[in-house]
């Protein structure tokens, strides 16, 4: 099936051949260096042996590990910036393949996670101001433009509004434009992005904690309303980084020769030998 989720075993005999073909000449060529770092922690993720929480976050750097810039470091970009820059690479380079995998493979697990306010970040925003009241929450600004993503992504994904995810995942849709997948991306990767933050920055419980006031294990939750548990969208989460990394890696790897001007980035804390240890630098 061309949808298909890609598997390591896919991309490292992939990787082993690209990197057979790189110029020899330099010892660590910059893309043959970031895809390893990112192949590794996909490799991570991808043990079995790992709860949700954690396999979301080797995910994530595994993501993290393709899209980094050295130059947008310093340049004051912020997240959202960096990725709509690497999903504009991707998407010239792409034969609509993120598109067609996001409307037939990830359907579901999208528009879940993209109808789930607890990781739009303006929720919490609004939040802020005081105590929730739906209907304030909904005639806000923060609130209509939460009703528009979803709006938007029912849309691109060609989800009619009267099917659900599941009906219409099956249904024909037309082919969306390089913008539209880009748009989709950008909304998709800040609830994602959101849901980092909330797990890496210790804002969520790990859902292997045990109440000492009742020690056996409690069922896990799939409702989003459930402010203690936060299953959902970490499920959904793993499902779309899980598709869509390993396809961005494979994008990228079938265009080696657009990193001659560092087409990917500039790559992060590169490997420099000249000041490693274990060697004896003779230059001046």
């Amino acid at each position: 099936m061309p949808n298909k989720r890609l598997t390591l075993v896919d991309l490292r005999v992939k990787f082993e051949k690209l990197s057979a073909g790189l110029d020899e000449s330099n010892e660590d060529h910059p893309l043959r260096r970031r895809l390893r770092r990112s192949l590794s922690w996909l490799e991570r993720a991808d043990s079995g042996k790992l709860d949700d929480d954690v396999r979301y976050i080797f995910l994530w750097v595994a993501f993290n590990a393709a899209y980094a810039d050295g130059r947008d470091a310093r340049g004051g970009r912020n997240e959202w910036e960096r990725y709509t820059k690497y999903f504009k690479k991707l998407t010239e380079n792409d034969n609509n393949r993120i598109c067609n995998v996001l409307k037939s493979e990830l359907v579901d697990a999208s528009l879940s996670l993209v109808e789930n306010k607890y990781v739009f970040q303006r929720f919490w925003n609004f939040l802020d101001k005081g105590w929730f009241n739906e209907d304030d929450w909904k005639e806000s600004q923060d609130g209509k433009l939460f009703e528009f993503d979803c709006r938007k992504v029912r849309k691109l994904l060609g989800l009619d509004d009267q099917l659900g995810p599941m009906q219409a995942a099956f249904q024909k849709v037309s082919i969306v434009s390089r913008e539209d997948t880009i748009r989709l991306l950008d909304i998709l990767f800040g609830r994602l992005y959101v849901l980092r933050n909330q797990i890496m920055h210790g804002s969520a419980t790990s859902h292997t904690w045990t109440d000492p006031k009742r020690p056996e294990p409690r069922e896990r939750s799939t409702s989003t309303e459930d402010g203690s548990l936060n299953r959902r969208q970490v499920e959904d989460g793993i499902r779309i980084l899980d598709f869509l990394v390993p396809l961005f890696l494979d994008i990228m790897m079938d265009r080696p020769e657009l990193d001659k001007k560092e087409y990917w980035g500039k790559l992060l804390y590169p490997v420099r030998f000249d000041i490693r240890e274990d060697r004896h630098n003779t230059r001046p």
